[in-house]
């Protein structure tokens, strides 16, 4: 009988400590998905602040009653509010969509012109360029003009940007050049920014874009930054990576198969 008690409390405790084990490991994954949120919609409310300062430089501009603007510049001011916007409606969906609440940004295919494009987020981004009186933003073309590909054009442009916004936080002087080239595989397209910075630690390279793999508290803002423009890629069938071969500071390429 007693035998039987002891047996029967035995079963109870390794029950018992198997429950609070389970306790523990769900309260621990709890924690770090409530982390993880606070990490991403922080980093991304970081980053909606970029297009909305232009847009309200832009609007500054525009609201002076001394300055004189022509039809063309008019439209040039008006182009980029709409770039900006754009790019802000872009991150808003994708914030919906790692927070758990929608499907992110709808893929809308269009025919485009890759050098227009990287010429478009050129001028998009003229501002950092008289902020930083230091560094020249530049265009280097290597397609050519009768080169068109089939992609989401707001997706594409919302990548290249925040390449463009990492480039310029590492740059104290130099250049910062928007470009793409085609691979010897006829199937794929690289877009690029590369930048004259401080480029990126040794040992770092696979942590810059692999964030949500193997998360930690422990991480750079870049890091999770550009795994989030890592995330976006692959929904455009294509990944970022660094280019080793680039020793005057930092090349990030995007990859991605054309049709």
């Amino acid at each position: 009988m007693v035998e039987c008690i002891i047996i029967i409390l035995s079963l109870a405790c390794v029950a018992l400590a198997a429950k609070l084990r389970m306790v523990m490991l769900e309260k621990a994954q709890l924690k770090k998905q409530n982390w993880m949120k606070e990490a991403f919609l922080k980093t991304l409310s970081h980053e909606l602040r970029t297009p909305l300062h232009s847009v309200c430089g832009l609007a500054e501009i525009i609201a002076k009653d001394d300055l004189y603007l022509s039809k063309s510049e008019k439209r040039a001011i008006a182009n980029q509010i709409l770039y900006n916007v754009e790019l802000i409606s872009t991150q808003l969906d994708e914030v919906l969509l790692f927070a758990g609440n929608g499907n992110g940004h709808k893929l809308q295919e269009e025919t485009l012109s890759p050098n227009q494009l990287c010429l478009k987020c050129v001028e998009a981004n003229r501002i950092k360029e008289q902020l930083n009186p230091n560094i020249k933003l530049t265009f280097r073309r290597e397609l050519s003009d009768e080169t068109f590909i089939r992609t989401d054009r707001h997706l594409l442009e919302y990548i290249i940007n925040q390449m463009v916004v990492n480039a310029f936080k590492y740059t104290k002087e130099g250049t910062v050049t928007i470009g793409c080239c085609s691979q010897e595989n006829p199937q794929r397209i690289i877009f690029y920014v590369e930048d004259t910075g401080c480029g990126v630690p040794k040992g770092r390279e696979e942590a810059m874009f692999n964030w949500f793999d193997e998360p930690n508290e422990n991480y750079q803002d870049t890091e999770l930054e550009m795994s989030i423009v890592q995330k976006i890629a692959m929904k455009l069938g294509g990944y970022l990576s660094i280019n080793p071969t680039y020793t005057n500071g930092t090349r990030i390429e995007m990859t991605m198969v054309i049709s």
